[in-house]
């Protein structure tokens, strides 16, 4: 086992590479980049951050044909608002005026450093469609001898791979609409949400304010039960007023609803008695939702403004009202488990139309999922997937629990590095075909703007940070040549927190080239291992793959690469021998573990809204969360005395291991995690020592189920060292781990070693090494 492809190795080795580097992004063409999980800071020298952007290839075949043999999807992710590490320099902004700078007056392209001026400077060739656009005088500028404009260092928008265009200022009645809307239901009570949300609510409305003499956003408070209540902020004393008949909504006042974050922290204070002692929900009463989203979509239409709604749900919808959601069929009482397409679709239509009406007001959803019992994830999830909101979901919420991580998630989608009522439009050479997008529906089909330019464009009311659309792109085989250079283009349109409308033009510039060899050692097995996890989520979504079509799907994809680049490489390797080059040596255990992955295929029967959360999240995964999702990591914990003196949390990097239990000593303690989901492992032969310290764990202490999410505290510098590394592992996150203890004699211990993606589970899930070996055998059948 030692000698088969390690990722864990190859993590190791890119952070002694990279870590605390810097990387220059290339200029003409892209350079390929340090692995995303890497911790190094980008310097923008023609082309983009590739926190921004992010291709499969660095380096395209110049050859249709070459292209089609190799069998390696061309990708790309974008990324409009990443979260950037604080020595990276913020992006470059400069106002839009009339012609200046000037577009391509055919397919519309901004102008980027890649289009080629006539030697008179009066007219340059757009680099996507190949028209001659007429210069503006104000524009004009002197061309050296190799069509580039000699002042092109002058200009923002020729000499960066990213830039931002100021398009119109804000004012007090275009900054956004913020509005909580909470379940106060008898469920919502059992797991103290509304207490959890309303103690944090003032910390969160700082969050969002502006700085003084800036426009301020405006905010709403509404809650539900089986009635609709909103808090009236007109007056010096506020009120909580009640809406029980839902047949006509319609909004009484906007003043009093909607208020400046500033003015809803001193209503709040005002209130006597607290509004939290105003809520008295009766048990076991049927709970709305739809109604709560019409008045809340009305205050959006009367007000005039874009915005976010984050929804806290702790109940499903089962009033007979607008939005009733009727208890799914359950799987049967089979013992086994058969997967169906049909259990990641709606029950109903209303909550997918409701949110397209949202959409076309600007408006993202994000929605929260506190809830003890199943509340039909998959329905009622479609107002964050249809709008460009994220999903939260909080197995078994209790406030006590699980508090902390449901206010670091509410802070995330808060953060002012979001864009409002965005408009996303990609735009491709003319020997490409745009095959699919992931994280968004398009507007409409694949269009072309003229005979030489392809563009797709999709909307979403909102989009977080960290928020990804990944673009699955061909070429035509019959392509003979293409040109030395291929442009990509990503212009986002966005509203911000002040109201400004902004245009954010991303130009990614990747070389072709006939040397197989260089395309080989140019992949980003990232957005690869994204394309491949993205793929299988439609591909189940329409009921084509099951985990057996999966598995040979993958299979095949990855043979005919391997198979293709050892018929061209690999002449002097020993047939006996498994070829993978370098770049692709983390491919093999990506596959297998995608098709072994039992969040996404379980073996037994998982909880509904589980199992709906995990594919609903993977559309807008960043190449960071993706690989994280497919090949968790595996720290050793119990390491202090190894760091002596410097105690800093970064240093668990260092101390990865690889996801097998092979590789676990019993008398270790471990961190298991992927992104979701991480488990404290104690060993079977862990001192109690050792627990104590880092822990404080009794060596024959039980823990109930819920006790398990509480990492305990003491005063050694053990349990000190393990809370930092939580919150160092948390950090710029956009979803909390949910962190649960377990020890290797637990019950939880099958779900924490599901995540070792190099065991073999059961007979279904087979090992790494036998994965290795069947895909030895298929490459050698092929390559005879």
């Amino acid at each position: 086992m030692a000698n088969e492809p390690c990722v864990a190795t190859f993590l190791l080795e890119n952070q002694q590479n990279w870590d605390s580097r810097y990387f220059e992004t290339g200029r003409p063409t892209a350079n390929r980049p340090p692995f995303p999980d890497s911790q190094f800071f980008a310097i923008d020298t023609g082309n983009p951050h590739p926190k921004y952007v992010r291709s499969s290839m660095y380096r395209i075949p110049r050859c249709g044909r070459s292209f089609k043999d190799l069998n390696y999807p061309l990708s790309m992710m974008v990324t409009p608002f990443p979260v950037l590490n604080q020595q990276e320099m913020t992006i470059e902004a400069m106002l839009q005026q009339p012609d200046n700078p000037p577009c391509c007056s055919q397919c519309s392209a901004a102008m980027n450093g890649y289009n080629l001026f006539e030697p008179s400077g009066l007219h340059f060739e757009c680099c996507f469609c190949g028209f001659k656009n007429q210069v503006p005088q104000q524009y004009f500028g002197f061309v050296n001898q190799n069509s580039i404009r000699m002042d092109r260092d002058c200009h923002l928008e020729m000499h960066r791979g990213i830039y931002d265009l100021h398009l119109g200022n804000g004012c007090d009645q275009k900054t956004p609409l913020y509005i909580f809307m909470v379940d106060i239901t008898g469920a919502s009570k059992d797991c103290d949400l509304f207490p959890t949300i309303l103690s944090s609510l003032p910390s969160h409305l700082k969050l969002i304010s502006n700085p003084d003499n800036c426009p301020q956003p405006r905010v709403a408070l509404i809650l539900f039960d089986e009635y609709l209540h909103f808090l009236d902020m007109r007056s010096s004393r506020p009120t909580l007023c009640s809406i029980v008949d839902f047949d006509d909504i319609f909004i009484p006042f906007l003043d009093g609803i909607t208020s400046t974050p500033q003015e809803m922290i001193e209503s709040l204070q005002r209130m006597k008695p607290p509004l939290e002692s105003r809520i008295h929900p009766p048990p076991d009463r049927p709970s709305i939702l739809g109604p709560a989203l019409e008045f809340g979509l009305k205050i959006f239409e009367e007000s005039g403004r874009c915005g976010k709604v984050l929804l806290f749900l702790s109940k499903r919808p089962t009033k007979n009202v607008q939005g009733n959601i009727i208890e799914r069929n359950q799987y049967g009482a089979e013992s086994e488990w058969v997967q169906n397409k049909s259990q990641l679709e709606p029950v109903t239509q209303y909550y997918p139309l409701t949110a397209k009406t949202f959409l076309e007001k600007g408006v993202g959803i994000d929605l929260f999922s506190c809830s003890r019992t199943e509340i039909d994830l998959a329905t009622v999830g479609q107002l964050s997937t249809v709008t460009g909101g994220n999903i939260y979901w909080y197995e078994d919420f209790l406030a006590e629990y699980d508090g902390k991580a449901l206010q670091d998630d509410i802070q995330f989608v808060l953060r002012k590095s979001c864009g409002f009522n965005t408009i996303l439009e990609f735009r491709t050479h003319k020997s490409m075909k745009i095959l699919g997008v992931y994280g968004a529906q398009p507007e409409k089909s694949t269009k072309k703007l003229s005979p030489d330019v392809q563009s797709e464009t999709v909307r979403l009311a909102c989009v977080n940070p960290d928020s990804t659309l990944q673009y699955d792109m061909d070429i035509d085989p019959k392509t003979i040549e293409l040109p030395e250079q291929l442009v990509f283009q990503a212009t986002i349109e966005f509203t911000d927190v002040f109201g400004n409308r902004w245009k954010r033009v991303i130009n990614l510039c990747i070389g072709t080239t006939t040397d197989l060899e260089e395309v080989v050692d140019n992949v980003d097995w990232s957005v690869w291992t994204s394309h491949f996890l993205k793929l299988t989520d439609v591909r189940v979504r329409e009921g084509q793959w099951t985990v057996v079509e999966t598995r040979k799907a993958l299979m095949r994809a990855l043979v005919f690469s391997l198979s293709s680049i050892r018929r061209r490489f690999g002449s002097d390797i020993k047939q006996t021998s498994l070829f993978i080059p370098p770049t692709f040596r983390p491919c093999p255990l990506v596959q297998h573990a995608i098709a072994n992955n039992l969040q996404l295929f379980p073996t037994k029967t998982p909880k509904q809204d589980g199992y709906a959360f995990h594919y609903m999240i993977l559309s807008r995964m960043t190449p960071k969360e993706v690989v994280r999702f497919v090949l968790p990591k595996v720290y050793r914990m119990d390491v202090v005395h190894h760091l002596e003196d410097n105690l800093d949390p970064s240093q668990i990097r260092k101390y990865l291991v690889r996801p097998a239990n092979y590789y676990l000593e019993e008398r270790n303690l471990y961190f298991i995690e992927n992104g979701i989901n991480g488990y404290l492992w104690i060993g079977t032969n862990a001192s109690e020592e050792k627990q104590d310290k880092y822990l404080a764990l009794k060596d024959d202490e039980e823990l109930t189920s819920r006790q398990t999410y509480m990492i305990r505290k003491n005063e050694t510098q053990e349990n000190k060292f393990i809370h930092d590394v939580l919150e160092y592992l948390n950090k710029d996150r956009p979803r909390r781990l949910s962190v649960q203890v377990t020890r290797s004699y637990s019950s939880t211990v099958y779900t924490a070693e599901s995540l070792l993606v190099e065991d073999e589970h059961t007979l279904e899930v087979r090992s790494y090494s036998r994965y290795l070996r069947e895909i030895h055998t298929n490459i050698q059948m092929m390559t005879m």
